[in-house]
Formats: C-alpha cells, structure tokens, sequence
C-alpha cells in the first residue's frame, strides 16, 4: 500500500509538470506573434537622411534639405550592409501615424531603433 502522502505528491508533480509546460508554450507563442513587428525607429537629431538607396549621397526626392520631424517613426522592412555603413529599407511614418514614404532608406547610425 502506498502512502497517501506520496500520492499527493505525484498528483502535485504531475500539475507543476502540466503547468510548467503550458508557461513554456505561451512564452513561446507570444514571441512569435511580436516577431512579425517591424522595428520602430526615430531620428536622433534633425540632420537625418532620407534615401531613395543604401547609399548616404542618394538622397530621396523631397528631402534633400528637408528636417525630419523628431515625432517621425521608420518602420523596417530590412535591412542592408554595405561598405559604407549599415541601412534599413522600410517606410516612413508621420506623426500622425500615415505612411509619407515608402521603401525608403535610412542609415541606421542616425536612428535610435527598438523592436525585433
């Protein structure tokens, strides 16, 4: 005969293992619906550059001497090493949150980026 103080402890095992293993899937779940989110980027200063190409003197129709709003957000869609320094290809976003450029380029070093 088995003691009943043993059989509460199986059954207390049993659900901590059930537990454990549902924290796990959820962890995992959740990270993979954020992984779907562009990452978010805001200019540090108003001297960014908006590029029509992952090259800094490629600068896109409209904004050659145009000031970047600091409330501006980047959206990438991905992004592009080359020699002359890391970039990201994605969408501008206005401060009220429409689209004013797409497939546009940054040079990462002149955002401040967060997200995945």
């Amino acid at each position: 005969m088995v003691p009943t103080i043993t059989l509460h402890w199986k059954l207390i095992w049993r659900l901590m293992t059930k537990l454990l293993l549902a924290a796990i899937a959820t962890i995992l779940l959740s990270g993979a619906a954020h992984a779907g989110e562009p990452m978010q980027c805001s200019p540090k200063d108003n001297t960014v550059r908006i590029l029509k190409s992952a090259n800094p003197n490629d600068t896109a129709p409209g904004w050659k001497l145009a000031i970047v709003p600091a409330a501006t957000s980047f959206a990438v869609k991905r992004t592009v090493d080359t020699d002359a320094g890391k970039y990201f290809q994605g969408d501008l976003i206005s401060t009220r949150g429409g689209k004013i450029g797409r497939n546009l380029f940054i040079l990462a070093q002149e955002w401040d980026c967060k997200g995945s």
